[in-house]
């Protein structure tokens, strides 16, 4: 199912629903039931490209879904129902990893935040492929001196589960002649979606590296579909496509760096500054906690509680409403 990038904040909900559809095909129900309101919360009027489409899909799919999974459900209510959804999981997630956290490598700590990974790959697969020809311009760079800067710019730890999202911009579309125009990125892709929202941001202050960016996103959804046998996979990378070839030219002209690579690796460096290295100078010792698995069981876990504090409200404003007409 394709989300559009207007209601993106749905995502983690669908995930989470088709990740648990197997364990308690009921729960998966009702996060998307809930994903269904929030799209309309996000976007009462679905003006934009997608959503009209994504909420008639959506609905259908409950339609169909309700009774299955209504004879399945195992407590006397949906809410009983995702409380002790809810508890299993924090137990099975949360509280077991914490209390085996401190026998865990730091191989268990590899994994970071999909954008940070987007971003710490970009500027190096760039300068992979700038080096033959920065070879021959006498690079003043040691050896010793390019391993502290892979150290200090490349090893840094995930962030805490706790600890605030790092500002991300949003997925705007563009006028004409601008910035990718497309505000759908297909469910195959869904993966590239960090790195074109990231080329949109950095599109005013730097084109060349908004065009690299997208350059890379172009590869990798080549890489995620080599076929393009997903939904709207090969109208996606031939509009893209068609983009990287009308940006190639004007964008080269704006370049600062001598190269694609050190264009990129100068951005890379005022980001990380910006955003993670202040966030790590404030960060406590729990951060070694934050590894890949206890992440997943906090995104999990906290859709879960999202979806049963909206049923908790539902349910309280309706007995309101009874107790009203009652009287």
């Amino acid at each position: 199912m394709v989300v559009p990038s207007s209601l993106a904040e749905l995502a983690r909900i669908l995930r989470v629903a088709n990740e648990v559809e197997s364990i308690n095909p009921r729960v998966a129900y009702l996060c998307r039931f809930y994903a269904f309101e929030e799209a309309y919360r996000l976007d009462p009027n679905p003006t934009r490209r997608g959503v009209h489409q994504f909420r008639t899909a959506l609905l259908q799919r409950l339609d169909s879904d309700n009774d299955p999974t209504l004879l399945s459900r195992r407590s006397r209510s949906d809410a009983r129902e995702m409380q002790s959804f809810y508890e299993h999981c924090y137990k099975k997630y949360i509280q077991a990893l914490k209390n085996a956290a401190a026998e865990y490598d730091h191989e268990c700590q590899t994994k970071t935040e999909s954008t940070q990974e987007d971003f710490k790959m970009l500027p190096r697969e760039l300068g992979a492929k700038s080096e033959s020809s920065d070879s021959g311009g006498g690079e003043s760079d040691t050896e010793a001196e390019k391993l502290q800067n892979e150290e200090q710019f490349y090893s840094f730890s995930p962030p805490p589960p706790c600890s605030p999202p790092i500002p991300y911009p949003v997925l705007s579309r563009g006028g004409e002649g601008s910035v990718f125009d497309s505000e759908v990125v297909p469910s195959s892709l869904i993966e590239i979606a960090p790195i074109l929202r990231l080329a949109n941001e950095v599109e005013s202050s730097n084109p060349r590296v908004a065009y690299l960016c997208r350059f890379y996103a172009y590869e990798k959804a080549q890489r995620l579909d080599p076929t393009a046998s997903g939904q709207g996979v090969h109208q996606f990378r031939t509009a893209l496509l068609h983009n990287l070839e009308r940006e190639n030219e004007q964008t080269l002209t704006t370049r600062r760096g001598k190269s694609d690579g050190h264009e990129t690796r100068s951005i890379y460096q005022q980001y990380y500054k910006k955003y993670i290295q202040d966030l790590q100078n404030a960060a406590d010792q729990s951060v070694h906690e934050s590894m890949a698995q206890l992440v997943k069981g906090y995104q999990t876990a906290n859709v879960l509680y999202e979806v049963l504090k909206a049923m908790e409200v539902d349910h309280h404003e309706e007995k309101q409403y009874q107790k009203k007409s009652e009287s």
